[in-house]
């Protein structure tokens, strides 16, 4: 048996490789054109009218009439009026006052300054004895 015939060789081709040029970078843009201008910032929330150093707190002072109403300040009992309330942070904070025989008071209070807030309530009869 005879060997296979040979496959048939390409025909050489009539274009030779070239080198590539060397890549020449673009011009250079300004800046201003370069980047997109960063959005604007946002706002800042405004500071305390005293300009309170962070971690600092303001206080309640807390008077009923009748006096010896039980006080919650964010559902936590704090005292009986009247009562002093150190430590209170910055915003809003629920104060709820309580007396057997007076309907319970509730009042939402703003802590925005290092000042005390004074709070103060005239408790109403009517509420469990």
């Amino acid at each position: 048996l005879a060997p296979p015939p040979a496959a048939p060789r390409p025909a050489a081709s009539a274009v030779e490789s070239v080198p590539a040029p060397p890549a020449v970078p673009p011009p250079a843009a300004s800046a201003a054109e370069a980047a997109p201008a960063p959005p604007p910032a946002p706002p800042q929330p405004e500071a305390p009218a005293d300009d309170a150093p962070p971690g600092a707190a303001g206080s309640l002072l807390v008077r009923s009439r009748p006096p010896g109403a039980v006080v919650q300040v964010d559902g936590v009992e704090v005292g009986v009026t009247p009562v002093e309330v150190p430590d209170v942070s910055f915003g809003a904070h629920r104060v709820r006052m309580e007396l057997p025989g007076y309907r319970p008071w509730v009042a939402e209070v703003d802590v925005s300054g290092t000042e005390q807030v004074r709070v103060g309530a005239s408790l109403e009869p009517g509420g469990r004895p």
